[in-house]
């Protein structure tokens, strides 16, 4: 509830209830003081009790996710149904075997064709698999699509184009017949088209906690809003950081906890990661020119190559004891990169407890 008064007021009382049913039951709440100056019109995220200091701190970093990354929403086609099909079959020749929504197989060429998440969970130190395929009907160069003419599209594609003709009436009859005219078999919205083959972190929208999965196969997904994903990559591609330096970091409880500190929580103790809240993350970049920071950086890129080593490693393992034995140093290298983490953004012995507690 919001009470407010015409008179104003240099502060007001804040209180934070995170158990409506002990609220309810006993008052269980915590409670702080909010300066007048830090109501504005951005974004509000209080903070109140023993965290709040910490919260202060880090979001007075001046480098934030938004500042440094694209962060981008996946493809829009108006018709996902048509455009992504199952595979049933790995690629051969040049075609692959897919089955569209109606359970009809068919090969089609896998030159218009793009490796498509579909229902898939992400994690953030295992390689995200696509068992779809996304008709792509665009020629990608100098960071510009094209949408393929119709005469190259039946000449070099017909098995591609033949599907598209048979299902031309619901394309052109997308968005209230938007997409009625010449280009009928193209996306209604071209936005992102040429950002999917680059090196990125694929971003579980809705999660329980962060889940940031490295992708530099040319995956596509669709998305936007509450999912089910977003794209990150480095805003200027020269950038001298790693993508998995940015993937450790993201990965990391502190980050997590700053996350849980300005997202909308869902029922069942889901979180949102949606771009309005990821972009506010502070970021801790690396000197390059001092050789104590160049080695934390390192470092960090060394433990997730040994995280995704490990996965690689449970993903395949058979025998209990030795699932057991992958798992445990899976968790002991986690430690290690939350502990670097804290140590890169300067915490304290009691800042990192404030952590610890949270989570455990």
């Amino acid at each position: 509830m919001l009470f407010l008064d015409k008179t104003g007021s240099k502060q007001c009382r804040f209180v934070k209830v995170d158990d409506l049913t002990a609220w309810r039951i006993n008052g269980k709440s915590t409670e702080g003081k909010i300066v007048a100056t830090k109501i504005t019109s951005s974004e509000w995220n209080f903070a109140v009790g023993k965290s709040a200091e910490l919260f202060e701190k880090l979001s007075k970093l001046p480098v934030k996710l938004g500042d440094i990354a694209h962060i981008f929403v996946g493809l829009q086609t108006s018709a996902d149904k048509i455009y992504v099909l199952e595979e049933t079959a790995p690629p051969k020749s040049g075609l692959i075997k897919v089955k569209d929504q109606a359970g009809i197989e068919r090969m089609l060429e896998r030159e218009v064709l793009k490796p498509f998440l579909n229902n898939v969970t992400v994690s953030s130190f295992e390689r995200p698999v696509s068992h779809h395929w996304l008709v792509f009907p665009y020629h990608l160069s100098n960071d510009k699509a094209t949408l393929i003419p119709a005469n190259e599209m039946a000449s070099s594609y017909p098995e591609v184009w033949e599907y598209l003709k048979e299902n031309s009436k619901a394309l052109r009859s997308r968005e209230s017949g938007k997409a009625d005219n010449d280009q009928w078999y193209g996306y209604i919205y071209r936005k992102n088209l040429t950002l999917f083959d680059t090196p990125k972190l694929i971003v579980q929208v809705i999660s329980l906690f962060g889940r940031y999965a490295y992708d530099d196969t040319g995956l596509y997904f669709s998305g936007g809003g509450n999912g089910p994903y977003y794209g990150v990559r480095w805003l200027k591609l020269d950038n001298l950081h790693s993508v998995h330096y940015l993937q450790a970091l993201l990965s990391s409880r502190l980050l997590d906890w700053c996350l849980q500190k300005i997202s909308s929580p869902f029922r069942g103790g889901y979180w949102s990661y949606g771009k309005r809240f990821i972009e506010q993350l502070p970021i801790r970049l690396i000197n390059f020119s001092n050789s104590t920071d160049k080695a934390r950086n390192d470092r960090m890129v060394n433990l997730v190559d040994q995280m995704v080593s490990l996965h690689k490693q449970a993903a395949s393992a058979r025998n209990p004891d030795e699932k057991i034995r992958i798992q445990r140093q899976i968790d002991a290298t986690d430690q290690q990169i939350d502990q670097l983490v804290y140590e890169l953004y300067g915490l304290t012995n009691k800042e990192i407890r404030i952590i610890e507690d949270q989570r455990d």
